[in-house]
């Protein structure tokens, strides 16, 4: 596509195939708007995301909204790790816990989904829904983000399958590594949508609460406005709780339904699980695993510990840290040249 001298287009730029723009500048170019009229460079710039890009305060951006804020063991350090990856990899990425508001079991998931459209289109690009039981690998968002940028895609989804079973949460099922396809529906575990799929639904009202809350009813309302469903077979989400089906919790018996809720009521009730995956890793605030924050130096100096800030290390095998301070060379000492006679 050739765009008329003089056209203003909108340049954020996915991370793969500029190759054009030097490498590591992507996110600084992706903040200047130009017009094309000079260059090949200019053009590859331009050109980029002419199409399917948006004049947007946060390009390429992405809210990652957690339904719910009762985390299963390791849960939350996967997906702090995918979040600080998509930052890292040059994605203004950000995530936040929706507020459980049900009191009744599921009672309120729509409004909590609906809360997480409203919040995403307050600037960002993308909004990736994940439920607190996911165990993604830290590049599963770049890759996504990548996939539907590339491929214009509105609605990406990876391969979930039921814990134990096995047995794929999609329709019409496909094999695992066999690329992307075309499906109608997803298990609601991990979502990535742009957020302009839900400009039809102005007050940001597209969920609905218990009765037709099912996955089924949703994506049939989003094809029915031109939208189909991208499944990346290549990226697996485990995850470490079978699905729940609101609609089977209004045809259980009175006793069932208060077993079920007593369950789910113990676990609502335990304090959410946010810590490392290591015990041992220092990147520990208050209890919380946070893997930007750097951790002081414990190394003592005289009768005080040193407190120095430490610089993170990405090694093949994790991550170490230094401090710049205690690590520094030490200046020799100088030794008196002995006089001549």
């Amino acid at each position: 596509m050739v765009l008329p001298s003089g056209q203003i287009a909108p340049i954020t730029m996915a991370l793969s195939g500029l190759g054009v723009i030097p490498p590591g500048e992507q996110a600084k170019y992706s903040q200047l708007g130009i017009r094309y009229n000079r260059d090949a460079h200019e053009q590859k710039w331009v050109q980029e995301r002419a199409v399917t890009g948006w004049e947007h305060r946060s390009p390429m951006s992405v809210l990652v909204c957690v339904i719910g804020q009762h985390w299963r063991e390791r849960s939350w350090a996967r997906v702090a790790d995918m979040v600080e990856f998509t930052n890292n990899s040059g994605y203004p990425c950000a995530l936040i816990e929706i507020q459980d508001r049900c009191f009744q079991p599921y009672d309120a998931l729509g409004t909590m989904r609906n809360e997480a459209i409203q919040k995403a289109r307050q600037g960002w690009e993308y909004l990736c829904m994940v439920d607190s039981d996911v165990l993604p690998q830290p590049d599963v968002l770049v890759r996504m983000m990548n996939h539907a940028d590339r491929e214009g895609r509105p609605i990406v989804v990876p391969f979930v399958e039921e814990p134990g079973t096995q047995k794929p949460l999609h329709g019409p099922e496909q094999k695992k590594f066999t690329g992307s396809h075309k499906i109608r529906w997803s298990v609601l575990s991990f979502l990535l949508f742009r957020t302009g799929v839900f400009n039809p639904y102005v007050d940001g009202r597209f969920w609905d609460n218990a009765i037709g809350a099912d996955e089924g009813y949703h994506f049939q309302r989003l094809h029915d406005i031109g939208h189909s469903i991208s499944l990346m077979t290549d990226v697996v989400v485990p995850t470490q709780s079978a699905p729940t089906y609101p609609l089977t919790t209004q045809r259980l018996s009175q006793a069932d339904f208060n077993s079920f809720w007593q369950q789910k009521k113990e676990w609502i009730q335990k304090m959410p699980d946010r810590r490392p995956i290591d015990p041992a890793d220092p990147r520990v605030r208050e209890g919380i695993y946070l893997p930007f924050h750097k951790p002081p130096c414990q190394n003592m100096i005289g009768t005080a510990r040193c407190g120095t800030e430490m610089q993170k290390i990405d090694l093949p095998d994790g991550v170490a840290f230094k401090c710049p301070k205690c690590s520094a060379p030490k200046e020799a000492a100088s030794v008196p040249t002995p006089a001549t006679v």
